[in-house]
């Protein structure tokens, strides 16, 4: 039997896991050297423009958790506000012009004694967590809590539903760039891989 050898060498690379971009930017992963050009090509792709492209899909990830989040918030409290007597409590309690401090800790609350309350309010404040945590991070800080004026909220929707086409675009373009800067690099990449350039191809 022929002994056959590889030569192998570990890099640093981003590590993607959705196609959100979830990812780990401190990857490490092994390849075969002969892949190492096209690695680094698509590496620095990555980082370019200050990492350009994983910001955009951060942003977009989090105008869509604002989209989702402002239309289950509207559906949760409209449900809560004509339910049974518990969860119009509920509606009371956590309808408060600032949604995270209305709910004090919970405690004292009849409602808080039925598991299915309780499982509500979770519910509930969980969707308001979520929802101000982008806010927050998608406004440096300008918006920290939900607007108590169902009119502002609906405005927000219309806004982030408008600026999650913007950044889809955006990233649709970048995307295609990075294909036309691929085109032009690809003498290059099999040049310096000295792979076949159908194999560069697929491998991209």
């Amino acid at each position: 039997m022929t002994d056959q050898s590889y030569d192998v060498v570990a890099m640093s690379f981003p590590i993607v896991y959705t196609i959100d971009g979830d990812h780990d930017p401190d990857g490490l992963l092994y390849t075969l050297r002969a892949y190492v050009p096209l690695l680094r090509w698509v590496r620095d792709r990555w980082e370019d423009d200050d990492e350009a492209l994983p910001r955009l899909h951060r942003r977009r990830q989090l105008i869509q958790i604002v989209v989702d989040g402002l239309w289950r918030y509207e559906i949760m409290r409209e449900k809560l506000a004509h339910g049974p007597y518990e969860d119009r409590r509920l509606a009371h309690d956590l309808g408060g012009e600032d949604d995270r401090a209305a709910r004090g800790d919970g405690s004292g609350r009849r409602g808080d004694r039925d598991p299915r309350a309780a499982a509500v309010r979770q519910n509930f404040l969980a969707t308001v967590d979520e929802l101000v945590a982008a806010l927050v991070e998608l406004t440096d800080g300008a918006v920290d809590r939900i607007s108590p004026d169902p009119v502002v909220r609906a405005a927000w929707r219309v806004q982030w539903q408008s600026a999650l086409r913007d950044v889809d675009r955006l990233i649709a373009d970048r995307l295609a760039a990075i294909d036309t800067r691929f085109d032009t690099d690809l003498p290059g990449l099999v040049a310096e891989s000295g792979l076949k350039r159908a194999r560069v191809v697929a491998a991209a």
